[in-house]
């Protein structure tokens, strides 16, 4: 199942990313080198293998730790219809068994080294890694890549992740926030691939077959799809070891697979979720968001801070918060992914203020489009993100996770480098014309899950058409 959070304890985060110049390698290898540059940037190399696969290297001396994370360009998004799902299975299904040992044994050797391995899966890629001590190095490696490479799929294993899997689907129902999200997704998306964000259904899950999970691997863990992220303590020798193994990664030879774009769902319209003894009421609404590589990112991401990105000092704060106290937490975000993903406002609420709060953003989100921003709230968000802003970069794994989430989405690497100086150039017309562009409030989806029988739920119908669900049928 996906976890947008993956391996806390490695590398990855889901943020931004940048920066590159370039040189040779002896080793049949393309590599850009980048000199160390606002706020103390960090060294580090990129390397582009033979076999297309991608490395960023990131020495950091400070203890005795090695970090690899390989990101695969095939998450959820990929999975054939029908069998949603089947990333996250394949994922999951990594370290269970390789050439000459069983679940058992690779969790015994990954703990004597005090390893940590994990995989996760979103929609547009598959995360795995591994930390270990720096001491184990070569062995760490070689468990790695054999875990990415030949991983041998044991039935036994599929069927015992299979029972995982279906109960962790089965208890979404219980965790009103996500299961919320998740509806909202599938309301927004439709048919496109992102309405499932690969976590799958339990009809889905229960028709994957080892074969099915075979040849996904086959398919998609291709080093021409894939980027390396080395960093921690390591040596030349070490780096020509990683080279040397994972130059042995035999692409595919599929090619050609990507992700299609998603199409505006126009007009309004409100999704009902009900369910018995809600306590309190969850409220989505969004709409067709944005890429992450548009060339306004900064203006919008000005924009968005200070509607609702922003903790404790945003439009949607004060109102919603401060003025109403209809909530203690309300937000929004731009998802923003390989394809545009979601603009989405996310809230909670007291069950006989429905009615109240969706009037409320749906009034602050409209003042917002048609009024815009200020001089001042712009110079007080630029200011905000500037100071943020170093706080990204402080480590080699900080560092890391950038570059990384810059790779996948197609991002300039001078992006960071540059940081600081864009926002200042950033003005208010800019910040407006942002808005103008990329917040549609004509084409909002909103998903309200909460009780039955309820006069706030039965009151959405001031607001636009309304469709009711029972949450049992809602994912």
């Amino acid at each position: 199942m996906k976890n947008k959070f993956f391996l806390a304890s490695l590398l990855l985060g889901i943020l931004c990313g940048c920066a590159h110049t370039g040189s040779s390698n002896s080793e049949g290898a393309k590599e850009e080198v980048a000199q160390a540059s606002t706020f103390h940037l960090r060294d580090y190399q990129v390397q582009t293998l033979d076999n297309g696969l991608r490395v960023i290297w990131i020495k950091d001396s400070r203890l005795p730790i090695v970090s690899m994370v390989t990101a695969i360009r095939s998450g959820g998004s990929f999975d054939p219809k029908g069998r949603e799902g089947l990333a996250g299975m394949t994922g999951a299904l990594l370290d269970k068994g390789i050439p000459g040992k069983n679940a058992v044994a690779i969790a015994e050797t990954l703990e004597q080294r005090a390893d940590a391995f994990g995989a996760s899966v979103d929609a547009d890629v598959t995360y795995i890694g591994i930390r270990g001590l720096s001491f184990h190095r070569d062995e760490t490696l070689h468990d790695f890549y054999s875990l990415i490479t030949q991983p041998t799929f044991p039935n036994a294993e599929l069927e015992r992740q299979r029972k995982i899997t279906l109960a962790g689907l089965n208890r979404l129902r219980d965790r009103p926030g996500e299961f919320a999200s998740l509806v909202f997704n599938k309301y927004l998306f439709g048919d496109h691939p992102y309405a499932h964000d690969g976590i799958g259904t339990s009809a889905s899950v229960a028709k994957i077959r080892r074969e099915d999970v075979v040849d996904y691997h086959k398919k998609f863990y291709s080093p021409d799809r894939a980027t390396l992220v080395v960093v921690g303590q390591f040596d030349d020798e070490f780096k020509q070891n990683v080279i040397q193994t994972f130059s042995a990664w035999r692409k595919s030879g599929v090619g050609g697979l990507a992700i299609t774009t998603p199409q505006v769902q126009p007009g309004f319209s409100i999704l009902e979720v009900v369910k018995p003894e809600m306590q309190q009421t969850e409220i989505r609404m969004g709409h067709l968001g944005v890429k992450r590589n548009i060339q306004d990112h900064i203006a919008l991401k000005v924009a968005n801070t200070i509607f609702g990105e922003s903790s404790f000092s945003s439009r949607l704060w004060d109102e919603i918060r401060l003025k109403r106290a209809l909530t203690y937490g309300v937000g929004s975000y731009f998802d923003q992914r390989t394809e545009p993903g979601a603009f989405e406002i996310s809230t909670f609420t007291r069950n006989d203020k429905i009615h109240e709060m969706v009037e409320t953003l749906l009034a602050t989100l409209h003042e917002f489009r048609e009024k815009g921003v200020t001089p001042t709230e712009v110079e007080n968000a630029k200011a905000m993100l500037k100071s943020r802003f170093p706080h990204i970069l402080e480590t080699g794994d900080d560092l890391a996770r950038q570059l990384l989430v810059l790779d996948l989405n197609g991002v300039p690497f001078d992006y960071l480098k540059t940081f600081q100086q864009e926002i200042d150039k950033i003005t208010t017309t800019q910040v407006n014309e942002a808005i103008t562009k990329h917040y549609h409030p004509e084409n909002l989806k909103i998903v309200v899950f909460g009780p039955a029988n309820n006069k706030g739920m039965e009151s959405l119908k001031d607001f636009g058409p309304v469709k009711i669900e029972n949450f049992k049928d809602a994912l």
